[in-house]
């Protein structure tokens, strides 16, 4: 009897079944579109219908044979699918949008979203006309891209409650597996576990709140390694959850050129700090094995982003000859079983080619050299920004550079959809069948590993459950106090709670500030002045090419301390009340005035923990621990005088590791 939508098995987890030979563990198994066939004891999904038991079906093989199995019944068009890897956002409302209405196709007559584009990942709606940063096209829907384009790697950035999110889920693993192999849908997503959303996901904090809107840098300032690993395993258990599968992070970028504007999402400057807190996440999240209850990690950016020619523009580039230095946290991640890699924007000097369609970097570096094992993916919008070789650059089609890309060794590219053109090239003879089949294996390996095959559907139920819950808060609170670093203090910390002390605030809730004390309207009134303002304001240089390798700067990017948030502080300071200021870093690293110290009374480095956790501190209840995950050069002077890849050499006036307590 074939299973209906309605109609559902689902077996125990971990049950034990005996059977003539060796006692094996029994996967959990759920299935909405097919049959459960039952040998010897044990059960498997019929995902090709056929009534037989295939090899790819049968999970007591070893996962190599699977794939060669599958994809020796997949057509050219099905594992072509598999290269692409486009995004759609869960909807609100958590219902599958699965194709366009009458009414939507009139609307979008003569619309070309064939490709996103030059931008990357990010937000949840179309704005305007227009696509922003990893938007789902007002084209894409379930039909289209699952059964038409058999594309079954989808990056979901969307926002929803957890019941509804895990609902979405389902609904788009029920289209899956009604399809003609039953191959599951892997979900990626951008890091989503910020005390506040920002960067690439952006709505209601539904997940844990823990320090950093991405990255990891606010948990390494804590230096606590068993936190980093209960990090990743509270994220691997929230994505299972709600039905994701991989993080397309973390960011390994070592940020040894401080005005990169990508450095706030990576761990560190410095390369082993970066390997040993990659590995702990990797731990909690991937674990020894991974299965049905934990996620894959898909570590960005190789080759390692951290050395852009003059802390922006196209280029990598390496003046300290330490290129192997940025390799440091790949070695180590290779090594403890990571099989994704995200291939960044910018180019190298070696071959004069952006990294993806560089057949070195991508194959001779990392699959020859340093035993990568598994599969390569563009960073979104990479396609369509071109080759960046001069002689290439703005005289290559789409098409072409969909062929560089793959024959340089890249199995598949963010945010494309238009998939004919491969299979044009595969028709044409520019790119063989043989190289189609080796990325659909390296790709397959993810879908296999993580149980996909077996049950990709999650309980909406048990979701609003684990999302956010108490123990996970606790959890996320305990880092954000962990990651402050308490940068100077003149004694005015911590500010006494024994009488209610006046204090006035910028920046700052005044609820998190009403447990301690009494908040003033007028600096004048207060005992103590609290400021919270960002390293981040409009300023020359950097820009999107700057942050991301795009165009070249054609200005200095300059990381000083805004002057619109120090001429503030300075007429705070000018009341003659005590000032405690808190500065919290995004994007790239910071140069503070030169008097900072004799301007402010203490002060703050921060990783966007929320008021509450910051209050604590400032209040006494939390003594800081927090050390620098990198050091805060000198001047602006020295910063130009640094090697783009060489770690602390700005002449640092608060070193690495830098971090005082009460």
């Amino acid at each position: 009897m074939r299973l209906t939508k309605s109609m559902m098995f689902l077996a125990s987890l971990a049950i034990v079944v005996a059977s003539c030979g060796p006692k094996l563990e029994q996967p959990s198994i759920e299935a909405r579109n097919s049959e459960i066939l039952t040998v010897k004891g044990y059960q498997f999904k019929d995902l090709n219908k056929n009534g037989e038991l295939d090899a790819y079906e049968d999970w007591r093989l070893p996962v190599q044979d699977r794939i060669d199995d599958l994809i020796s019944q997949m057509t050219l068009e099905e594992k072509v699918g598999l290269m692409f890897h486009p995004n759609i956002a869960v909807s609100p409302d958590g219902v599958v949008k699965y194709d366009l209405t009458d009414e939507e196709k009139a609307a979008l007559a003569g619309v070309n979203e064939t490709y996103a584009g030059p931008i990357g990942p990010g937000g949840q709606q179309p704005a305007g006309g227009g696509m922003a940063m990893g938007q789902m096209r007002r084209t894409a829907t379930a039909k289209d891209y699952i059964e038409v384009r058999n594309f079954r790697n989808i990056l979901n950035n969307g926002v929803a409650e957890p019941k509804l999110f895990a609902q979405w889920s389902n609904g788009m693993q029920e289209i899956a597996e009604a399809t003609r192999l039953g191959i599951p849908i892997m979900f990626s997503t951008d890091p989503r576990h910020g005390a506040k959303l920002g960067a690439h996901v952006s709505g209601t904090q539904y997940f844990s709140q823990w320090p950093s809107t991405e990255g990891q840098v606010g948990i390494t300032a804590s230096r606590n390694l068993d936190m980093m690993r209960k990090f990743g395993e509270i994220t691997a258990q929230e994505y299972r959850a709600v039905g994701l599968h991989m993080i397309l992070g973390p960011q390994i970028d070592v940020g040894t050129d401080p005005r990169w504007s990508r450095n706030a999402g990576a761990f560190s400057e410095d390369a082993n700090l970066t390997s040993e807190m990659m590995l702990a996440f990797m731990e909690g999240a991937q674990g020894d094995k991974v299965g049905q209850d934990k996620i894959l990690v898909h570590l960005k950016h190789w080759p390692g982003a951290g050395p852009h020619e003059g802390g922006g523009g196209n280029w990598l580039v390496y003046p300290g000859n330490n290129f192997d230095y940025h390799l440091i946290p790949w070695k180590a991640g290779i090594e403890a079983g990571a099989l994704a890699a995200m291939g960044y924007y910018s180019g190298t000097y070696y071959d004069t080619l952006n990294v993806n369609y560089s057949y070195y970097i991508s194959t001779e570096v990392l699959y020859n050299q340093l035993g990568f094992k598994g599969a390569i993916c563009t960073d979104w919008g990479v396609v369509g920004r071109g080759p960046l070789n001069p002689r290439l650059q703005g005289k290559t089609t789409l098409k072409d550079n969909m062929e560089m890309i793959i024959n340089a060794g890249v199995d598949q590219m963010g945010s494309e959809t238009n998939n004919q053109l491969v299979i044009e090239l595969v028709n044409e003879g520019k790119v063989t069948e043989e190289r189609i089949n080796q990325a659909a294996s390296r790709i397959l390996q993810w879908h296999f590993l993580l149980g996909l095959f077996e049950n990709p559907y999650v309980d909406p139920e048990a979701a609003d459950i684990i999302v956010q819950s108490e123990e996970n808060q606790a959890a996320g609170y305990q880092a954000q106090l962990e990651s402050i670093v308490l940068l100077t203090n003149k004694g005015v910390l911590p500010v006494s709670t024994e009488s209610k002390k006046k204090v006035y605030a910028e920046g700052i809730e005044s609820a998190a500030i009403a447990k301690y004390a009494t908040v003033v309207d007028k600096p004048a009134d207060a005992d103590v002045i609290l400021v919270r303002t960002t390293n981040s304001a409009p300023r020359t240089g950097g820009g999107f090419g700057g942050g991301f390798g795009g165009g070249a700067a054609a200005t200095e990017i300059d990381i000083t301390y805004p002057a619109v948030y120090y001429d503030n502080i300075k007429k705070l300071k000018a009341t003659g009340k005590p000032v405690v200021v808190g500065v919290d870093v995004s994007g790239s690293w910071v140069v503070l005035p030169e008097d900072w110290e004799e301007t402010v009374d203490a002060s703050f480095i921060l990783f966007n923990p929320l008021d509450e956790p910051l209050m604590e501190v400032v209040f006494g209840g939390f003594n800081p621990v927090g050390k620098m995950p990198f050091e805060i050069p000198a001047t602006m002077e020295d910063v130009r005088n640094n090697l783009e890849d060489v770690p602390f050499d700005t002449n640092g006036k608060y070193t690495f590791g830098y971090g005082l307590s009460y």
